[in-house]
């Protein structure tokens, strides 16, 4: 059974297998970690609000949202974003979370994500991207941290040392 139900809108019907929990390696410091990667509906769906027609109506658990197709076309990318985190930086948001963006056709796009050590299963680390979206702007300042050496602390149980907040420049 699909994680995500697929969502059917004037005829098409859009699918969500490319949003199908994974798991990963990640090395750090000669050691080896597995890492199971989910996916929230917020990756693929906005707020809903009064203009949202019923057609795009998206549930999932105990959410209600709008099904965005320009969200929906983004999430594609978030498999091969996220193993592609390995020998890059992503950063602390200040809210719990980290964060890391991308310019698919020179737009911005955000990801934010949170990683836990796992308590059961054949894994290490479990991390789950809790919304990605186009952006017109980000913070200015973060903290950035290795994303091995967050995998690695995590595994472990630890607290990640970040590095000094430094100014973000989109690339």
């Amino acid at each position: 059974m699909a994680f995500f139900k697929s969502k059917k809108i004037q005829g098409t019907v859009y699918d969500l297998p490319h949003l199908e929990p994974f798991k990963f390696n990640v090395a750090a410091d000669d050691e080896e970690y597995r890492v199971l990667v989910e996916f929230g509906c917020h990756c693929f769906t906005t707020k809903l609000e009064q203009h949202h027609t019923p057609d795009l109506v998206y549930e999932h658990k105990l959410e209600k949202r709008a099904f965005d197709i320009e969200r929906y076309e983004l999430s594609k990318l978030l498999p091969d974003y996220i193993r592609g985190l390995v020998g890059s930086s992503v950063y602390w948001s200040n809210k719990g979370s980290f964060f890391f963006w991308r310019t698919p056709e020179d737009d911005l796009y955000l990801i934010f994500f949170t990683a836990l050590k796992a308590k059961t299963g054949n894994v290490n680390v479990r991390i789950k991207i809790e919304s990605a979206y186009p952006a017109q702007k980000m913070t200015k300042y973060a903290s950035p941290i290795e994303f091995a050496d967050l995998i690695k602390t995590k595994a472990e149980g630890g607290f990640p040392d970040f590095g000094p907040t430094v100014e973000l420049k989109r690339k």
